[in-house]
C-alpha cells in the first residue's frame, strides 16, 4: 500500500494596491499578477488557498479563500485603478479574518504590493495594524512580504509592523519579473519544512531571478 503524501496547505493573502497612482503601469501589473498566479498553479506539491484584496479608497475582496486552480489570473486585466490608498483598512481586515478562520492552513503568507503611502484608511490605524502583525509573528505561522515601489517603502512598512528584512523595493518598470520572482520564492518556501520565515524573497528566490527583477533589499540602498 502506497502512503499518500500530505501536501502542505498554504493560505496566500494577496493585497494589491488599486489606487490611481497605479494606473500608468496597470497593464504591466495585471500581466505580472497573471504570471504570479500561474506560477503558483504550477506547484503541484502545495495546496494553495488564495485570497485577493484590492485597496484604493475602498476595499474590494475579489477572491476569498479559493483553491488556486479556480483563480482567474486575468482578473486584474478587466479593471482600472483609481482613488487613494487604504492599506491599513485592507491589511487590518484580512489579518483579522484570517485569525478567525485560516482554512486549516499550515502556513499563512501575506503579500502586499504598493507604489505609495497609506492615505485613506478610516477603520484601522497604523498602530493597530502593527499590533496585529506583532501578534501574528509571535504565533509563528505567518510570513509577510511587503513589495514597495518607492524609496520610503522601508519606513512605510515599519510603521505597520513589517520588518526591513521582509520589505523589498521593486522597479516599477520591471513589474513582471518581480511577480515571477516572488511567486518562485513563495513556491520554494511553501514546500519547505518551515512554518514561517523572514526575508522570503531573498531567502527562497533564485539569485538570477532577483537580479533579473532588479529587486533591492534594505542593505543595498
Amino acid at each position: 500500500m502506497i502512503e499518500e503524501i500530505k501536501r502542505p496547505r498554504v493560505l496566500v493573502n494577496f493585497l494589491q494596491d488599486f489606487s490611481g497612482s497605479m494606473e500608468s503601469g496597470w497593464t504591466e501589473t495585471s500581466s505580472g499578477f497573471k504570471t504570479f498566479v500561474n506560477t503558483l498553479k504550477a506547484k503541484e506539491d502545495v495546496e494553495y488557498v488564495f485570497s485577493l484584496t484590492l485597496f484604493s479608497t475602498y476595499i474590494q475582496k475579489l477572491v476569498v479563500a479559493r483553491p488556486i486552480r479556480e483563480v482567474d489570473g486575468e482578473l486584474l486585466q478587466r479593471l482600472r485603478p483609481s482613488g487613494g490608498t487604504a492599506l491599513c483598512d485592507a491589511f487590518g481586515g484580512i489579518i483579522t479574518e484570517s485569525k478567525k478562520d485560516s482554512f486549516e492552513a499550515d502556513k499563512i503568507v501575506y503579500v502586499i504590493v504598493t507604489d505609495g503611502e497609506e492615505n485613506s484608511s478610516t477603520m484601522w490605524t497604523k498602530e493597530a495594524v502593527h499590533a496585529l502583525v506583532d501578534a501574528e509573528i509571535s504565533a509563528g505561522k505567518s510570513t509577510f512580504q511587503y513589495l514597495g515601489a518607492q524609496p520610503e517603502s522601508w519606513s512605510d512598512s515599519a510603521q505597520i509592523g513589517i520588518a526591513a528584512h521582509d520589505t523589498v523595493l521593486y522597479d516599477s518598470h520591471n513589474v513582471g519579473a518581480m511577480y515571477r520572482c516572488v511567486g518562485a520564492a513563495l513556491n520554494n518556501f511553501s514546500s519547505s519544512h518551515l512554518s514561517a520565515t523572514t526575508s522570503m524573497t531573498r531567502s527562497f528566490a533564485d539569485d538570477n531571478l532577483i537580479k533579473e527583477a532588479g529587486l533591492k533589499f534594505n542593505d543595498q540602498t
